[in-house]
């Protein structure tokens, strides 16, 4: 499939390990979706933003129910970034961090420099990319055991490419769309067990965007894990659906991790007659 890998002058890895992520997608599927390149690409559910570095749009409307992590994008894109200088790859420290970062949250004090650093050396060191809040709102994802600790980013050029993107932390339903507008819809998996924010999304949240993505004339993308009740949803509102083979890496167990299917639910263009083509 090497193939179909967009070959961008730039290629931008995503800033977060991010469990679900979407990087296998776009390296695969990527160059067919440049049909949308000169629509502005919108996405709900953003997460490791795998698809947005894969397509480089010019302009990107990017929206997560997760506060912490779209705290962290506003930060880079305002050039505010910056790596601490405390680090250090031991348990100790990473307990200590999530602390910190828990009285942050506490004391509703997550829109800042120091919220972002902490969130992004959490996901770095954190158990394999796992985000995680429990019912409190509190991140209480273990400590990974890595034997390094960071990768290097050019923030620079993070920043330059954020330049034309919006970032919001709303509801999806809140998002308003204009006519050349992309969707790239990626929510949690059906019946999956991560939380990646205190707010839960259960099957009735899944049926509120199925009828929210049909009252708008855009083309859309719904990625999810094919439970019968997810494949019933997409058949029934009048989406083509189509199953890929995906990776899964979020197992403690190496030998657990085998590819299994994805779902990919198209509307308002066919997903089918486009793959066709390219």
């Amino acid at each position: 499939m090497s193939d179909l890998v967009v070959k961008n002058d730039k290629i931008f890895r995503p800033l977060f390990k991010w469990a679900g992520g979407k990087r296998w997608f776009a390296q695969r599927y990527g160059a067919f979706l440049t049909h949308f390149r000169n629509y502005r690409l919108v996405e709900p559910f953003a997460g490791g933003l795998a698809l947005a570095m894969n397509m480089q749009p010019k302009y990107a409307l990017v929206n997560d129910i997760n506060p912490h992590l779209i705290n962290f994008y506003q930060q880079v894109k305002q050039k505010k970034f910056i790596l601490p200088d405390d680090f250090e790859l031991s348990k100790n420290y990473y307990y200590k961090i999530r602390s910190e970062f828990n009285i942050l949250i506490k004391e509703n004090n997550i829109y800042n420099l120091r919220a972002a650093q902490l969130f992004w050396m959490l996901n770095r060191l954190g158990f394999n990319g796992l985000c995680r809040f429990n019912q409190q709102g509190y991140f209480n994802t273990p400590y990974g055991y890595y034997k390094r600790i960071f990768d290097s980013f050019n923030w620079t050029e993070y920043e330059s490419l954020f330049t034309d993107w919006s970032f919001f932390a709303n509801s999806f339903e809140k998002i308003e769309l204009s006519k050349k507008d992309f969707l790239f819809c990626d929510p949690p998996y059906d019946q999956s067990n991560p939380v990646y924010s205190k707010e839960r999304f259960n099957f009735v949240d899944h049926q509120r965007l199925a009828e929210w993505i049909k009252k708008q004339n855009n083309p859309a993308i719904i990625t999810n894990h094919p439970t019968p009740r997810i494949i019933d949803l997409y058949l029934e509102s009048g989406f083509e659906v189509s199953f890929l083979m995906a990776p899964r890496t979020l197992s403690a167990n190496m030998m657990s991790r085998q590819p299994t299917q994805e779902l990919v639910a198209s509307y308002n263009f066919s997903w089918k007659e486009l793959t066709k083509k390219l």
